[in-house]
């Protein structure tokens, strides 16, 4: 995530002129995560997914699961540094104690400690029957709305709450063999996952993304994206395949590098940088400073189309990347035969 989170930001910083370097890694910071709701493409039960290795799966299902809720760390480090105008003592005391301990590390504590205790909460009403089928199949979904409001209630990561909650309460795998049959997750994912894609298609930007005056540009953006798809991720984890074990050839390598996804993810930090540029609050209604002369306006301008045209991008190459992985995966395995017959009572042609 932090070579992802540097190289995007030369990226952004090369491309769009206005910005100095400090706030492309605030624009950087919203799109490092891998986003989770792309990457169940492949870390969940489709028929795509089932052609990807389980070992692949694995890892890509730890890592989006887990860096989504990370990538607050890049946003409020980017923050703190153009905020307190690299001020070391300041940035570090804020980032570390509040963002670090605080909210990523208390909330994996106390997404862990909710989760094991739902699971033995659910075991208990389940052996004693105090619990009905239909509650018993969405008990795991109301679990998440518990984990997200008092994560929201207490300032710490809600990301990170409902991962590591996830972890705590299905680790022993009971609760999915209780419930294999159901399908009722794979519904309702796909009704959570239908809806952020119409509330993303009506709040896209398409009119900012040719506004010169703020150094956004068509080409420039594509040029970003061809960058982000290639470079942001690719070089890293081949550099790194010999230390990860589940990553057991060069070609598994490149498939990983290449499958990180942009989504949700990036629309909720976009939403939480602008509000903290905007007004040094998390409100999300907040989404301009008041003062055009601000230092954070041109910042705050365009942080939105810059990234939701990287989610847009990232749909359109990792939403098809199973399809294409698993063409050039069955063109490999094709055996060419050939065979002639020839007519000898007919005589020579």
């Amino acid at each position: 995530m932090a070579y992802g989170w540097l190289a995007t930001s030369l990226f952004i910083w090369w491309m769009i002129k206005p910005l100095t370097w400090l706030q492309s890694l605030m624009c950087a910071a919203c799109v490092t995560a891998t986003d989770p709701v792309l990457a169940s493409l492949v870390v969940g039960n489709g028929k795509f997914a089932k052609r990807v290795p389980k070992h692949l799966r694995d890892v890509l299902s730890a890592e989006s699961g887990c860096n989504d809720g990370m990538g607050s760390l890049y946003v409020y480090l980017s923050y703190y540094l153009i905020h307190y105008h690299l001020d070391p003592k300041k940035v570090t005391l804020h980032w570390f104690c509040n963002t670090v301990l605080y909210e990523c590390v208390c909330g994996c504590i106390y997404g862990v400690l909710v989760g094991y205790l739902g699971r033995y909460a659910i075991k208990w009403a389940d052996a004693k029957n105090l619990i009905d089928r239909e509650s018993f199949l969405v008990f795991y979904f109301t679990l998440a709305l518990f984990c997200a409001g008092t994560g929201v209630t207490l300032v710490i990561n809600d990301l990170l709450v409902g991962f590591a909650a996830g972890v705590g309460f299905s680790n022993d795998g009971w609760f999915s063999h209780k419930t294999e049959e159901s399908h009722v997750s794979n519904v309702i994912d796909l009704l959570l996952n239908l809806a952020y894609f119409v509330y993303l298609g009506s709040v896209i930007p398409w009119e900012q993304y040719n506004n010169p005056i703020i150094g956004l540009t068509p080409w420039r953006l594509v040029v970003i994206a061809i960058l982000v798809i290639f470079f942001r991720r690719i070089p890293i984890v081949l550099a790194l395949k010999p230390f990860m074990p589940d990553v057991k050839t060069w070609q598994e390598a490149l498939f990983v590098g290449h499958f990180g996804p942009i989504g949700v993810g990036a629309i909720s930090a976009c939403i939480l940088a602008r509000a903290e540029l905007s007004t040094d609050t998390t409100t999300p209604l907040a989404v301009l400073p008041t003062d055009p002369n601000s230092e954070n306006y041109l910042l705050v301008l365009v942080i939105w189309p810059v990234t939701t045209f990287l989610v847009i991008t990232s749909i359109l190459v990792h939403g098809s990347s199973i399809a294409v992985f698993t063409l050039f995966k069955r063109i490999n395995t094709l055996t060419l035969r050939m065979s002639y017959t020839q007519a000898n009572e007919d005589g020579p042609l």
